[in-house]
Parts: structure tokens; C-alpha cells; sequence
């Protein structure tokens, strides 16, 4: 039973180990970063800036978060991965072209508060709380409620 108490903790420390969230200055965003909240976000003001980053990987990621309660995730390249509006519309010159349409087409009036992205797929979250999923091609693939 001690063993496994031991094992059990021991493994807790080497995943927290493992894994490092620290706080940074805006100014050491990467510059692609800093350019996309100034171009995308120019009137609201960053609250805080964590750097997320795996020991022993090259996954780094950075989260702001706005004092009015936005976020916006980049990855290591300072290319965005999250936006977070929460109840909020999503800036349109953040959201691709052919998802924006889809969304006034077929979701008239419905806004994007949240937009997450990676290599394969795009999620949206709409504020009546409809959730789509698109793939890199912008072609709708799934829809959940």
C-alpha cells in the first residue's frame, strides 16, 4: 500500500513537472501575436499573459486574457489557435471568409463568440449556443447543440 501511495505521487510530481505555465509581459509574445491583438483587438487592454510550455517538447502555447474578459490563445509561432469572446461577437477579420458566410446564410442574426483552430478542422461556437465544425477546406462537417 505504501508503494503505491509512493508510485501515486511520484508520478503527480513528474507531471506537474513536466508541464510549465509562467506569466510573461505582453512584449514577450511573439511578434505575430503582438501584431494580430493590435490589428484585431486595438481598443481592449491585456489583463495577463501566460506562456504554457512542455518540458522536453517544442509545444509552447500563450494565452491572453483582455481586462473586459476576452482570450485569445497563439501557438509558438504567434499564430492564433483560440479566440474566446464569451458572449460577445468574434471580430469578423478573424473568421475565414467562406465560415463567415455560411454563418449569415444559414444562422441569420447569430454571432461567433468563439473560434478555435488547428491543421485539420475549424470549431465555432455561435451565441445560441450552436456549435459547428468545419474542415480546412471550410466545408461544414458537423453541427452539435
Amino acid at each position: 500500500m505504501k508503494k503505491l501511495f509512493l508510485m501515486l505521487v511520484c508520478a503527480g510530481i513528474c507531471m506537474t513537472a513536466a508541464y510549465a505555465e509562467k506569466p510573461i509581459q505582453k512584449d514577450q509574445l511573439p511578434n505575430a501575436a503582438k501584431e494580430f491583438i493590435k490589428k484585431h483587438f486595438p481598443k481592449l487592454q491585456v489583463s495577463h499573459v501566460t506562456m504554457d510550455k512542455e518540458k522536453e517538447a517544442t509545444d509552447t502555447t500563450y494565452d491572453v486574457m483582455f481586462t473586459t474578459g476576452e482570450k485569445a490563445e497563439f501557438d509558438k509561432a504567434g499564430k492564433w489557435t483560440e479566440i474566446d469572446c464569451g458572449k460577445m461577437a468574434v471580430p469578423e477579420s478573424i473568421v475565414p471568409k467562406p465560415i463567415l458566410g455560411y454563418v449569415k446564410k444559414h444562422h441569420p442574426g447569430q454571432e461567433i463568440v468563439k473560434i478555435e483552430r488547428n491543421k485539420r478542422k475549424y470549431d465555432i461556437d455561435l451565441n445560441t449556443g450552436l456549435e459547428l465544425e468545419f474542415n480546412a477546406n471550410y466545408d461544414l462537417t458537423g453541427a452539435d447543440l
